[in-house]
């Protein structure tokens, strides 16, 4: 491929979240329908079900994976299986999940529970949007609760995307960081209860914003809050997901606030080479109960993360 097709193809994959945020709005201006109304009205929306078979058998010890899905889910259902096998997977937890993947990932894991979140559908407006998922191979998911944290509206997305394209072609800079970098939309988070054999587990998953401007410090902190409230002090609690954030940032919130354990995994960004993933898990009597290792041999833009049971 020659240096003119690589650079049309960089261009075509960071502006298309850019140009469907435009080329949305400005539909939707058109018609009449407020700005920012209609895309903010299912952020924390959730929806999900029981198992419609019955689940198999599990082992006592319990093995969660994240994966960010980066919108194609519904192309990796295979991949999704054969890690699942891998891996011996109770709890799969993806974030950048479209509504339509959820829909094709329902019909192809009919022995698992599922709840999905919305978090924005500016994320994938194409595709109504993306969420996160939490899908257990257990009869049912219990006591569930989502937040929502908060990104910038509609029109101020619009225009720092818009500024930030302005000033990616002036200066050359063909990987559109202040393009997508304007662009900070609201992000979610999703709890739950399972149950394996006699023991029960409360599962967090969540998924927040770059770590650029305000708006990822100030989605951490609700993360925080929103972690805190959903600890069980009856049985152990797992934590998965995409935090966007350096070791340091994410150990001080979890170990330090949070009183949550993990072991550091290697790189998660299939393109930074940076740890953006984790897993950590919190006891009532404050054992050790779990170690993180990375999967390389899948990937999205992301490496799935699975957290196991010792």
């Amino acid at each position: 491929m020659g240096r003119v097709e690589k650079i049309k193809n960089r261009i075509s994959e960071f502006l298309a979240p850019s140009i469907g945020v435009l080329a949305l709005s400005t539909a939707l201006a058109a018609s009449g329908v407020k700005m920012g109304e209609r895309f903010m009205e299912e952020s924390g929306k959730v929806v999900g079900r029981e198992a419609l078979e019955q689940p198999m058998e599990q082992s006592v010890r319990l093995r969660v994976g994240t994966w960010n899905m980066h919108s194609e889910a519904s192309r990796k259902i295979k991949s999704m299986k054969w890690l699942i096998e891998r891996e011996g997977l109770h709890v799969l937890l993806l974030q950048e999940v479209t509504r339509s993947d959820y829909s094709v990932i329902a019909r192809n894991f009919k022995d698992w529970s599922m709840q999905f979140v919305m978090a924005d559908k500016r994320q994938d407006p194409v595709s109504g949007g993306l969420g996160n998922l939490m899908m257990a191979r257990t009869e049912k998911i219990t006591d569930v609760d989502s937040a929502v944290f908060e990104g910038d509206m509609l029109m101020e997305s619009i225009g720092k995307t818009t500024v930030g394209m302005v000033k990616d072609l002036w200066s050359g800079n063909f990987a559109f960081e202040q393009s997508r970098n304007g662009l900070f939309e609201n992000r979610s988070a999703v709890a739950g209860t399972v149950q394996f054999s006699e023991q029960k587990y409360r599962i967090i998953t969540s998924h927040i914003a770059r770590r650029y401007g305000q708006a990822h410090p100030d989605q951490l902190e609700q993360l925080t809050d929103f972690i805190k409230d959903n600890t069980s002090d009856d049985y152990p609690t797992i934590f998965c997901g995409d935090l966007n954030s350096p070791p340091r940032q994410v150990f001080n919130v979890f170990a330090r606030k949070l009183g949550y354990i993990s072991m550091l995994t290697g790189a998660t960004s299939v393109n930074s080479k940076e740890v953006l993933d984790y897993c950590f898990s919190h006891d009532p009597d404050d054992r050790v109960i779990g170690r993180t290792v990375v999967n390389y041999d899948y990937k999205t833009d992301h490496y799935p993360v699975i957290w196991k049971q010792m």
